[in-house]
């Protein structure tokens, strides 16, 4: 599956064969957006017209996320 960033011109070859776990989530962002504050695309990087299949796909890389998202403890006065 071939998923397309349309902001930055970008595009990212996906095999569905393979698990789609934190780190893979992570590189397929990073090569759709590389930004770190970007606000362009949706959890996986994409924006714009996908092909079929891709909201299934969105919905497994959010849930992963969910998942194994550690919150980041209060910050405390010393």
């Amino acid at each position: 599956m071939i998923i397309i960033n349309n902001f930055h011109n970008t595009e990212v070859l996906v095999d569905r064969s393979k698990p789609l776990n934190r780190n893979a989530i992570r590189r397929i962002k990073q090569a759709l957006c590389g930004h770190a504050d970007c606000t362009c695309s949706d959890s996986l990087g994409g924006r714009g017209k996908q092909p079929a299949g891709y909201d299934d796909l969105l919905a497994h890389a959010e849930s992963q996320l969910m998942f194994t998202r550690q919150p980041k403890p209060p910050f405390q006065l010393v």
